[in-house]
């Protein structure tokens, strides 16, 4: 981000006041709040990123991974899971995965199983029999992550919109000039032809300066709205 800034800037400052807003600073004028365009889902009655939701099942199963093993080495599992929302907690399904992995052997014929309980699934794969037994972690899937990508753009930029609008409030007159630009990471900058198709189908209503979105691949590439 420092990088895209510096390019259209001859001074730019980091967190110029400190941990408040902006962000950064550029010549001495224009501040600058940054922020991730990512899907959110709503949560206790905020906004959380559906991959920062989905952390404690993550980081979950790789933990109980690396801690149990099979009482014959012969052979791995892969071991993946998917799920919807509401999301379980994993302190409460922990013991249900723990039971299904335990039960397999190593010699059990079937290539692939897969064990359900409510909205999770785990899906167990058959490992290479060169591999030393036990389990590997093979991922995950959030079937609510995706969509058609111009509405879930348009619904997430105005909760960043909201949000970051909010976070100024106490500071705005600071500066007579703010920026707000979102690093996407649900179009990835768009296409020309779909960044044209954004802006005759979709308005965002803001009161910033400037409302740019970076591809976080190319900071080259950006939309402005």
């Amino acid at each position: 981000m420092e990088a895209f800034l510096r390019k259209r800037f001859a001074r730019v400052v980091h967190e110029p006041d400190g941990n408040v807003p902006p962000d950064f600073l550029a010549d001495d004028a224009v501040a600058v709040e940054v922020r991730r365009l990512n899907q959110n889902e709503a949560s206790t009655g905020q906004f959380r990123s559906l991959e920062e939701s989905s952390i404690p099942l993550h980081m979950g199963m790789r933990s109980l991974l690396e801690k149990i093993s099979l009482a014959n080495k012969e052979r791995a599992f892969w071991v993946s899971f998917s799920f919807r929302r509401p999301i379980p907690r994993w302190k409460d399904i922990r013991p249900w995965v723990t039971a299904q992995l335990e039960a397999l052997r190593p010699g059990d014929k079937e290539e692939t199983r897969t064990f359900s309980l409510g909205t999770f699934k785990l899906e167990v794969r058959a490992g290479p029999e060169t591999c030393p037994g036990g389990f590997l972690f093979a991922g995950y899937v959030d079937h609510d992550a995706g969509g058609w990508v111009l509405a879930e753009m348009k619904r997430n930029i105005e909760i960043c919109v909201a949000e970051k609008t909010a976070k100024i409030l106490s500071v705005r007159t600071r500066y007579p000039t703010w920026w707000l630009v979102l690093v996407d990471l649900i179009g990835y900058g768009l296409g020309e032809s779909d960044q044209q198709l954004f802006r005759k189908m979709i308005r965002i209503e803001h009161d910033w300066d400037r409302l740019i979105l970076i591809d976080p691949r190319d900071h080259g590439r950006v939309m402005e709205l």
